[in-house]
């Protein structure tokens, strides 16, 4: 009896566990809501004996939360501005979408050909929507990307502010400075420092840098490893090592206890309260927006578009894209060059030349949304 109850225990961890990971959450996300949808429908089918047609339905459906603009051949409005053309969910949301039902159903015990998900009408409509979008020759935008100049400010904004902060609002302040200088330097996704754990960082012997060992995440698969470090700078202002320091001193004081086994480096805090978990990088979003607008400077950038900014900085500094590749995670030059590219078309700059400073988001922003474009040949 002792033994089965420990076989049902170890079960019961490892599921735990599973469920706990981002793709299991937005799959069961994904799930909730489409049964929500079934239960909506005249003919209230369930999970068991719904087929390909009620995907498609909810597939549909779910186009109210779309915010691709896929403009009608008789649209005449240039692409830069506002029209009535309907909004849809981009074709790569529906694809992600259709694989999370599919594994739903799978989990259910429908698998092959009596998989809703999988069914060929369904796969159709994956097709169809796709050449809808790229017919109509929408422009895929990407994340605004986030220079240090404006970093600085941003900085600078938030050392004022921990002047006079105290409690709960003073280490949140600390806690977002330190990530926004980490995610600058490091090319790191949001999401990914969010779910840093305490024991996976390391300090360099001469105390000059910190080591990062990163073996779970978006890209790592099968106990792959991402390693990589920042360095101290004699920047205080931009300095990440400096304020990962200053923030786990300043949680330390508050009686935040961020050191053990199986801790998140960067928690979040609810009720004012700092809570156990990672952080999520929609909180560092609104926690970027709310300081670059309160800055008035705000241009519509992300935690993402750190990513894109860093890589342009590190590239006209010098840093070969292997390089870039190499501390971004980026598995190919494809990817690389994506996140590059309209700063090659805004600025023909050489290596090691200084970015300006200034006017280049509010560039890429133009070039981005293609503002003062218009359709060549116009109908007539």
């Amino acid at each position: 009896m002792d033994e089965t109850a420990a076989f049902e225990r170890r079960k019961s961890e490892l599921l735990k566990t599973r469920l706990a990971m981002p793709y299991q959450i937005q799959k069961c996300a994904t799930w909730r809501h489409f049964q929500e949808f079934l239960r909506r429908q005249p003919d209230r089918p369930s999970e068991d004996n719904c087929s390909g047609d009620q995907v498609v339905n909810y597939l549909i459906s779910a186009d109210s939360r779309g915010k691709t603009i896929v403009h009608s051949m008789k649209c005449k409005r240039p692409l830069s501005t506002l029209c009535s053309c309907p909004v849809r969910l981009a074709f790569k949301t529906v694809d992600s979408t259709i694989g999370r039902l599919r594994s739903a159903f799978n989990d259910l015990g429908r698998e092959g050909r009596d998989n809703p998900a999988a069914a060929r009408t369904v796969k159709t409509y994956l097709k169809d929507v796709t050449n809808e979008q790229l017919m109509v020759g929408l422009v895929p935008e990407q994340a605004v990307p986030v220079f240090s100049g404006k970093l600085r400010v941003v900085s600078l904004a938030m050392l004022r502010a921990l002047r006079d902060a105290e409690g709960i609002l003073r280490f949140s302040l600390l806690r977002t400075r330190a990530m926004l200088l980490v995610a600058m330097v490091s090319l790191q996704r949001g999401k990914q420092l969010g779910e840093t754990r305490t024991q996976s960082i390391m300090r360099f012997p001469d105390g000059q840098g910190l080591l990062f060992n990163y073996v779970f995440g978006k890209t790592l698969r099968n106990g792959t490893k991402h390693v990589f470090g920042i360095l101290r700078s004699e920047d205080a202002v931009m300095c990440p090592v400096t304020a990962v320091d200053e923030y786990v001193r300043g949680a330390a004081k508050l009686g935040v206890k961020l050191g053990g086994h199986g801790r998140y480096l960067f928690p979040p805090c609810r009720n004012g309260k700092v809570c156990a978990g990672p952080l999520k990088s929609a909180q560092l979003d609104e926690d970027l927006k709310y300081w670059l607008t309160r800055c008035q400077i705000f241009e519509g950038e992300t935690v993402h578009g750190m990513r894109s900014g860093g890589s342009i900085e590190k590239s006209l500094s010098g840093e070969s894209l292997h390089g870039v590749m190499k501390l971004a995670y980026w598995k190919s030059p494809r990817m690389a060059k994506h996140y590059m590219k309209e700063w090659q078309v805004l600025c023909a700059s050489v290596a090691g030349a200084e970015p300006p400073q200034g006017a280049e988001p509010l560039d890429y922003v133009r070039m981005n949304q293609m503002i003062g474009f218009c359709t060549a040949f116009p109908n007539k």
